[in-house]
């Protein structure tokens, strides 16, 4: 095992994009093999020694940020396993934590098979998707990692190694009761209620619900995620996408309505329309994107994206119905863009994931730190929650953005200000959203996680009394309380 006991050495592992700043550490340790991983929690859990986890430091809401103690690096578990294929459209492959989410899509790919989880920063390691249960833009069709993990195997903060297959472990009237290597387990779950829609904030709880997916989402707080089995499915023969434009954003969401409830509507059965993704630029994000790109339309109040599987016979007949329903709608067909091409499609993907990066080079030349929310809510309230966004947003004094996974009812609204004073301006109108989501049935994360930046909003949502829940769960299997620190559950709670 490789340490950095340096500060010189190993500042790059200590941060993310969520600006926090880290304390002061014993060192960073780097294990090349899952037994060094158990060797080195069972002599944390010994010492007390506090641990922080980190991936690819690709998250946002500061969890591999650490405050003191030990983090230990998941670069060098970086195993992947061959292609195990089971039938004609389903196959697995196994995969450790550190390996790169892009290597793990481009691996597959060239196979012939996809792994669906589409993650924005495909530089993530797999061990930080499945500890966030990230999604992305094709969660829209095909859901979060959670519904693409078949097994994952975990080191527990003792040391103790588990493997836990999709399945094999269920929770009975809220309890969770099994053995494994020859050590029993029994304990409660948490018996807040989820909302139903897109979310990632806080453990994972059904009533009789699997043991894997209260590790998946679970954020580096009950164990270390070191290898994965995900499911495959077969490589689909052809996408083609476009981006339409509108001139009232109005008119493009009574767009994403029918498109959204036409693809629930087909289940997303071949040859019928159905979009894969559905993502959307306020005209705020189109300012950005046109410095960038001089060819985005000048009087566009917003643009979506979309994406629908075909194949060669169908594709004309599926292009001819979305160019249909965009006129019905009132799209402004001549300045939109259509991709048919390897080429086109390309460009199209480069454009989406342009907007985070200028924004993020805005911010360094302003040397701001924006605010920025994750918000998921009902689709019934969702327009409810773009007139909120507006009411706080269009009169304000510093430059704000809206994008994201619209097909989902979850987008990420952006505050840039420009001085201190706006900062804590925007924290304010923040904070309103957060409450207003709150009181639609929302949630305060949908993909990005709690992380430490976040703690107080979830405690917005479930209370003190549903963290207590998790803390008896997090004490559960860390009795004392060495990993990740800081992260979901404050300490006061844990402690008490």
């Amino acid at each position: 095992m490789i340490i950095k006991t340096n500060p010189d050495e190993y500042q790059s592992w200590l941060g993310d994009t969520s600006g926090l700043r880290p304390g002061q550490l014993d060192g960073v340790w780097f294990p090349e093999t899952i037994e060094e991983v158990s060797r080195f929690l069972s002599e944390c859990h010994q010492s007390r020694s506090p641990v922080t986890i980190s991936g690819n430091g690709t998250g946002t809401t500061g969890g591999r940020v650490p405050f003191k103690g030990r983090l230990l690096a998941t670069d060098r578990l970086n195993q992947i396993g061959p292609i195990k294929v089971t039938s004609s459209d389903e196959a697995f492959i196994r995969v450790e934590a550190g390996i790169p989410l892009r290597t793990v899509q481009d691996t597959v790919l060239a196979a012939g098979w996809l792994y669906p989880p589409d993650p924005t920063e495909r530089n993530a390691f797999i061990g930080g998707t499945i500890s966030t249960n990230a999604s992305g833009a094709r969660s829209f069709r095909f859901g979060s990692t959670r519904r693409w993990v078949e097994s994952i195997e975990l080191i527990l903060p003792d040391g103790f190694p588990l493997t836990i297959r999709r399945g094999e472990h269920l929770a009975k009237n809220g309890v969770f009761s099994f053995s494994s290597g020859g050590r029993s387990f029994q304990f409660s779950i948490p018996h807040y209620s989820m909302p139903d829609i897109k979310h990632a904030a806080g453990y994972y709880v059904q009533q009789d619900m699997d043991l894997i997916d209260l590790f998946i989402g679970s954020e580096g707080t009950l164990g270390i995620i070191t290898a994965a089995t995900l499911r495959l499915i077969r490589k689909p023969e052809k996408f083609f996408s476009a981006i339409l434009f509108f001139d009232e954003e109005n008119h493009l969401l009574s767009f994403v309505d029918e498109a959204r409830h036409l693809s629930f509507a087909s289940d997303w059965e071949a040859g019928k329309p159905a979009a894969t993704s559905l993502e959307f630029f306020d005209h705020q994000s189109l300012r950005f994107l046109r410095d960038k790109y001089p060819q985005t339309p000048a009087n566009a109040a917003g643009a979506v994206y979309f994406e629908q599987e075909c194949n060669q016979g169908n594709e004309d007949e599926l292009l001819a119905w979305w160019f249909d329903l965009a006129s019905q709608h009132q799209a402004m067909l001549d300045l939109s863009w259509f991709a048919q091409t390897p080429k086109e499609d390309d460009f199209f993907k480069e454009y989406r994931h342009a907007l985070p990066a200028l924004i993020n080079e805005f911010l360094n030349r302003n040397r701001v730190k924006k605010i920025s929310s994750d918000i998921a809510v009902p689709e019934e309230s969702f327009r409810n929650m773009m007139k909120t966004y507006h009411h706080h947003l269009d009169n304000s004094p510093f430059r704000w953005v809206i994008f994201g996974h619209i097909g989902d009812c979850h987008l990420h609204m952006n505050i840039l200000p420009h001085s201190a004073e706006e900062h804590d301006r925007g924290k304010v109108i923040y904070r309103e959203f957060i409450n207003a989501a709150l009181a639609m049935g929302g949630t305060i994360s949908a993909e990005h996680g709690v992380g430490k930046l976040k703690v107080d909003y979830l405690l917005d949502m479930y209370g003190e009394d549903g963290l207590r829940q998790m803390a008896a769960v997090k004490r559960f299997f860390d009795p004392h309380l060495i990993l990740g620190q800081g992260t979901l559950i404050p300490e006061r709670l844990l402690i008490s």
